[in-house]
This record gives structure tokens, C-alpha cells and sequence, in this order.
């Protein structure tokens, strides 16, 4: 890990930037659509969210690379669309940056090795396995992603409400599930209430004494007059991440639903925490 980073994380919680796509939306892209597509014909624009996300206090820029391993893409767009995800990143201005590496859905393992190489050759200081739902296909993403690559990892995990992921697995079993691949965090992002994230990292951190990221989602969305809307408002998602900071995470940021102004809310409220 960055000495940097580890001095970063000595002093207070790290704050990780919020949602992509859903900001996306408000600016050309089709709900539905390829946030990376978008990017390849409109990269001012994933550009201008970075910096807005980076300006807002994120001290961690994720890469507009999610949807990379669900393998619509042949290896030169993978090439093309990582190199460029991470230039944009980085014109946000100083700080790190974490390659994005969402579920395959089923497909090859390579696809995580590949995603992994062009991320770290184009400059990615870290890299995360975010919305992670099967704890077998976790396992052979990370497999993957560390030999393919120096980087550290973070692994974080989707929960429903009832602390289980979409494939039925407890927060145990996904911790246990990767734990021994040492990785840099293990924590939660996405899911339904915001809120209901808080009992999941405390179970994390009954049997992981490692590093926990958590970023929820602003709740569920509701379709209004044809566009999504989530409810939970920036004061809202600080006053969830500062409760999330007590119960164990050292990383926090939000997800779908969320904006620079949510990551403005609790940037502002963990540098206050540290004070």
C-alpha cells in the first residue's frame, strides 16, 4: 500500500468518492446504457465528475470501469477503456485512485486478470472488487486479479437488509471467504437502506481485525416521471458514515444514488471526527 496512503489512514477514515452512473444519468447517459460506452464518446464529462468528486474532499477516485468484467468488450476496448478511465481519474487532481472491477456474471476468470493488468499498467494505485455477491466468484476474482497484479485489493461485498448477499451468503462466509488472501480492506457497498450497512460492518468486524470499507447506497430507488430517484439526502449519508466510522470502517464513501454533494457531506463530517 502507498506510504502516503497509510499515513492518510494513521490519522482519520479515508473517504472514498460516491456513485458514477447515477450522476451520469443527469447528463446524457440512457438508464440502461454502458457508463464505459459513455465514457469512450464523452470522456470531458466522466472527467468533470471526478474532479467534482475530487473537489468535494474524495481522497480515493474509483475508475468508470465497473462494468469492464461483464465482458461485452473485446480485449482492446478492455485496453482502451482502462487506460482512459484512469487519465481521466487522475485529471481529478492529487490523491489515489482505485481501479473498479465489478462481477463477471459468470464469465472466464481472465477477464479479471486482464482488467487487473491494463488498471495497473495505466497507473491504478489500488484496485476493488466492489458489489460482490457470490463468495465463490470472489474468490476466483481475487485469485485472479493478485497474480495478475501488484496492486493491494480491497474486496467489498453487496448486502440485502437482512445481511445477506443477493447469493444468499452471510457476511461471515464472505469475510472467511477471502480473508486468507490478505487483502488490503473487506466491507460492503451498495444495497438497500443505507442504515441497515451499520449492523453489517460490526459483524465484519467481529471476525475481520483488518481494514473495512463501507459505502452504501442513498436507499432504494423509485422511479419518478420516468427517472430514478434515491431518497437518502447528503446530511443523511454523513450522519450514516460517521456511525459507520464508529463501528469499525476506515474507508467510507457511498454508492448508487449518490453525488459529489453526498461526498462533500461526509468528507466534511469524518475531517470534523478527526479533529
Amino acid at each position: 500500500m502507498n506510504t502516503s496512503l497509510r499515513e492518510l489512514l494513521g490519522r482519520r477514515a479515508v473517504v472514498l468518492d460516491g456513485a458514477m452512473a447515477t450522476v451520469l444519468f443527469a447528463r446524457g447517459l440512457e438508464i440502461g446504457g454502458s457508463a464505459e460506452h459513455f465514457m469512450l464518446k464523452q470522456a470531458e464529462v466522466v472527467a468533470e465528475v471526478h474532479r467534482e468528486y475530487r473537489s468535494a474532499g474524495a481522497d480515493i477516485i474509483t475508475t468508470n470501469t465497473f462494468g469492464v468484467s461483464c465482458g461485452r468488450f473485446d480485449d482492446f476496448e478492455v485496453q482502451k477503456i482502462c487506460s482512459l478511465a484512469v487519465d481521466l481519474a487522475k485529471s481529478a487532481g492529487e490523491g489515489f485512485i482505485a481501479g473498479s472491477i465489478g462481477p463477471s456474471g459468470g464469465k472466464d476468470a481472465d477477464i479479471f486478470a486482464l482488467q487487473a493488468r491494463m488498471l495497473e499498467t495505466a497507473g491504478a494505485d489500488l484496485l476493488i472488487l466492489e458489489t460482490m455477491t457470490d463468495i465463490r466468484e470472489a474468490r476466483i476474482a481475487f485469485d485472479a486479479v493478485r497474480d495478475a497484479s501488484g496492486l493491494p485489493i480491497i474486496v467489498s461485498f453487496a448486502f440485502a437488509e437482512n445481511g445477506e448477499t443477493y447469493g444468499n451468503a452471510t457476511v461471515e462466509d464472505c469475510v472467511s471467504s477471502v480473508a486468507d488472501f490478505c487483502p488490503l480492506a473487506i466491507g460492503a457497498n451498495c444495497g438497500g437502506d443505507p442504515e441497515s450497512m451499520i449492523a453489517a460492518i460490526e459483524r465484519i468486524r467481529q471476525v475481520w481485525d483488518g481494514l473495512i470499507i463501507a459505502a452504501p447506497s442513498a436507499g432504494n430507488a423509485e422511479e419518478v416521471g420516468g427517472k430514478l430517484v434515491w431518497k437518502a439526502t447528503p446530511r443523511r449519508m454523513a450522519e450514516i458514515a460517521l456511525r459507520l466510522v464508529r463501528a469499525g470502517a476506515g474507508i467510507v464513501g457511498s454508492c448508487c444514488g449518490t453525488s459529489p454533494e453526498h461526498t462533500r457531506a461526509i468528507a466534511e463530517a469524518v475531517r470534523k471526527m478527526g479533529e
